[in-house]
């Protein structure tokens, strides 16, 4: 029972997503603030491998392009309260479903992250996208750096900065994201069960770091539970094996990657190991905070993308 127990608690602060130091503050944050944004136009992308990816698009047709790819059991809400600022100020926003998540479907080429990269170019095309900011989140930000990697006429093409936040390149079967993933099939009912009920908020607790708004808590638990499972297990497997540490000497595009100080699935070790492989990345820790940035820090997040545009 000792281990199952230890388990499910690795399993699921796994779930809760797969400059310098700035002091964090008090984000009080009320639900509404993470209500959806939803005011512009949604596309249904087809990929190359068949699966439909639905898009949305806000904001002005000619205002500067920033793109948000989201985390592993998320969804492009996770995003709202960057998007609001950044449509404040006459930005053009782009976010997508990544596959299985949401309304979109998987395809053939299932969940290896060099496909996830190969969605973000076929977005960027379908949209056109031209001096975009791509900002990615956890498995959004593993996106970005498959994506650069593998695509790097598009990325030369289509973007002017990129922004890797609470992410990694490679690593994580060491982590509970990565040990997890063999057992998480026997044992993901019982997770899902755990994080479904009243109490579930608290499971998820941890991921976030000090300060962090019951708002965005409870948005990372709903987000997460309302991810299939087939599609949790499945991004885990892919995951495991991951490693663009190496390639991503290869980013050719302006680059800063941000961490939260108290990061539990990706800590700082792994940014700092990116900024210093990626060519000229600039690298921001922030302190006191975790892994949901996008919710802990959207001020920051912000500033750092308009900063690229």
């Amino acid at each position: 029972m000792r281990t199952r127990t230890a388990f499910l608690v690795g399993a699921t602060a796994a779930g809760a997503t797969l400059v310098g130091a700035l002091v964090v503050r008090s984000r009080r944050l009320d639900h509404t603030l993470l209500e959806a944004v939803d005011a512009g136009e949604h596309l249904e992308v087809t990929t190359s491998d068949g699966a439909t990816l639905v898009v949305d698009v806000l904001g002005p047709a000619d205002g500067p392009t920033v793109v948000l790819a989201h985390c592993w059991g998320g969804h492009v809400d996770n995003w709202s309260l960057v998007a609001r600022p950044l449509l404040d100020q006459g930005h053009r926003v782009v976010r997508w479903h990544q596959r299985g998540h949401g309304p979109s479907t998987v395809g053939e080429g299932g969940f290896a992250v060099e496909r996830f990269g190969t969605d973000l170019a076929e977005v960027l095309e379908a949209v056109d996208a031209r001096d975009a900011v791509v900002a990615g989140h956890s498995l959004g930000g593993m996106t970005v750096q498959a994506f650069a990697i593998g695509q790097p006429e598009v990325a030369a093409e289509r973007t002017r900065g990129l922004v890797l936040v609470a992410t990694a390149a490679g690593g994580l079967n060491a982590r509970p994201i990565g040990r997890a993933t063999d057992s998480l099939e026997q044992v993901g009912p019982l997770i899902d069960r755990a994080l479904a009920s009243r109490y579930g908020h608290v499971l998820v607790r941890g991921t976030l770091g000090k300060g962090a708004s019951h708002a965005a808590v409870r948005a990372t638990r709903d987000h997460f539970v309302g991810t299939p499972f087939a599609t949790r297990h499945g991004i885990l497997q892919g995951l495991k094996t991951m490693d663009l540490r190496e390639a991503g000497s290869r980013i050719g595009v302006p680059t800063t990657v941000v961490v939260g100080s108290r990061d539990p699935l990706t800590p700082p070790a792994f940014s700092r190991g990116m900024a210093a492989t990626i060519p000229d990345a600039r690298l921001v820790e922030l302190r006191g905070l975790g892994h949901m940035l996008p919710l802990e820090a959207a001020e920051e997040i912000v500033e750092i993308i308009v900063g690229h545009a």
